[in-house]
């Protein structure tokens, strides 16, 4: 089981944080599969005529997401959080990226809960992880762009350092077709009843159904 801790600095600015983690195995990772590609538009499609008039920072979940990143000291209007900017992707009419199933899922889920979600390659995970904040000089490479400051940022560390946050995972831990084990994690603010639950839930329903994973360990962490 991977070791994942709250750093205790959180129990006091984030007290009611919750972060949904879940390990999967023998993860057959595919370009495309047609039936989750068309459940995802079909989100799309629904979200689009539940929020016409609206924008994305109106969603429950990521204004909780925007208020998180202030507590912290961030400025969710300079790095959108991920479910903001998938979000207002989608209002926008723009195409998902197609990148993998792994991706797929991500975003599914993202999008029917309202969270953010964060996936990676397990495999690349160095010792045990902790949520916490970024430190002042601290950096890290996202998918697909230079280095950047993550002062002040909700991140997620290893041994070499950061490799997630709800804003953009790294490219050092991303998820390619050549993954076999894969750990997604929901990062919940102020969430209600057992919304992070639900979307661990969905994550397994789907991870099994399109990647005929094995679940080795789902649960939820909380900050306090």
């Amino acid at each position: 089981m991977l070791d994942v801790t709250v750093h205790p600095e959180l129990r006091q600015v984030l007290p009611d944080a919750r972060f949904g983690i879940v390990c999967a195995q023998h993860v057959q990772v595919r370009a495309h599969d047609p039936a989750l590609w068309s459940m995802l538009q079909e989100l799309g499609e629904r979200l689009r005529s539940a929020y016409s008039g609206k924008a994305a920072a109106d969603r429950s979940e990521i204004g909780a997401t925007r208020r998180a990143y202030r507590a912290l000291g961030d400025d969710p209007t300079h790095y959108r959080p991920a479910n903001e900017a998938l979000l207002r992707r989608v209002l926008s009419q723009r195409a998902f990226p197609q990148i993998n199933t792994i991706v797929d899922i991500n975003n599914y889920v993202s999008l029917e809960s309202g969270f953010a979600l964060g996936c990676y390659d397990t495999a690349q995970i160095v010792g045990p992880v902790v949520v916490r904040r970024a430190a002042p000089d601290e950096q890290y490479v996202p998918i697909g762009k230079p280095a950047v400051n993550a002062a002040n940022r909700l991140v997620l560390v290893d041994a070499q350092g950061i490799f997630g946050s709800p804003t953009a995972d790294s490219q050092r831990t991303m998820v390619t077709h050549s993954a076999d084990h894969v750990l997604f994690v929901v990062f919940g603010f102020e969430a209600l009843n057992d919304a992070v639950e639900q979307a661990l839930e969905r994550c397994t329903r789907l991870l099994e159904q399109f990647c005929g994973a094995t679940i080795a360990d789902q649960r939820v962490i909380r900050a306090q």
